[in-house]
């Protein structure tokens, strides 16, 4: 991970409990869950007023955010009939109340925290399949930076997940393996969204990859600063991009 990277993550991580309240959330279910490892996190439930059949879009933050940083995907994904889990990582947002050690750890540039979260993202699966009811083919993982490659390891460990959005993945977030996790998951529903200077560090790869895969689409956006939930919100109007795909994978635009 390179210096200005790192970088921006400690900003994020000193800012990140500020974001959770400076962005007006629309009214969700708070809930706390307990992963595998032991840690408690907290999610945000989005699904007043929509069928239990919905399926149900499962987002997880960069590195540095917090669940808040997906308010412009909110609606979209709602209107397109998608019912949104969105949780806080440990050390992240809300979170930092049950898992200030976490924090720390990643104030002191600790990789390990980063690798644990597959847990966090597991507890949210867990919950959604147990608590509602809701079949694993019915759920779309979107992951922003580290996360992507999260949501990703998350469909190679349970292939039975519906779909998975990977904003901005790389194979240089912690060495991880990004190349032998994709290719685990077999011809599965991804969308990869990447600007055009990361293309390399692994998305291009996974296009290489996955060339026999007609689920597999990749979309190259110009080069900018902008990565992961970074990128809702502007002009490019990802989180439009990214419900329509969703739509399209889960047969809502019929």
């Amino acid at each position: 991970m390179s210096r200005l990277r790192s970088a921006s993550i400690l900003l994020g991580l000193v800012l990140c409990s500020m974001a959770s309240h400076a962005l007006a959330q629309p009214a969700s279910e708070r809930l706390m869950l307990t992963t595998s490892d032991g840690q408690q996190i907290f999610a945000f439930w989005y699904a007043k007023d929509m069928p239990r059949q919905s399926p149900v879009a499962l987002l997880l933050h960069n590195p540095g955010a917090t669940h808040a940083h997906w308010l412009p995907i909110l609606e979209p994904l709602q209107r397109a009939g998608f019912r949104i889990l969105a949780i806080d990582f440990r050390g992240h947002g809300d979170s930092k109340e049950t898992t200030p050690e976490v924090y720390e750890a990643m104030r002191q540039r600790d990789p390990k925290p980063y690798l644990d979260m597959i847990h966090d993202v597991e507890a949210a699966v867990l919950w959604l399949t147990r608590e509602q009811k809701v079949a694993p083919e019915h759920i779309g993982l979107i992951g922003g930076e580290f996360a992507a490659n999260l949501a990703l390891e998350a469909m190679a460990r349970n292939r039975a997940l519906g779909a998975v959005v990977a904003m901005s993945p790389s194979k240089n977030y912690y060495s991880f393996p990004l190349e032998a996790t994709t290719k685990k998951i077999g011809r599965k529903p991804i969308f990869v969204m990447v600007p055009k200077q990361i293309l390399n560090d692994g998305a291009s790869q996974i296009q290489a990859q996955q060339s026999g895969n007609p689920a597999f689409e990749l979309k190259v956006y110009p080069k900018y600063e902008f990565h992961g939930v970074h990128t809702l919100g502007l002009s490019w109007r990802v989180e439009d991009t990214i419900a329509k795909w969703l739509m399209k994978v889960f047969g809502l635009d019929a």
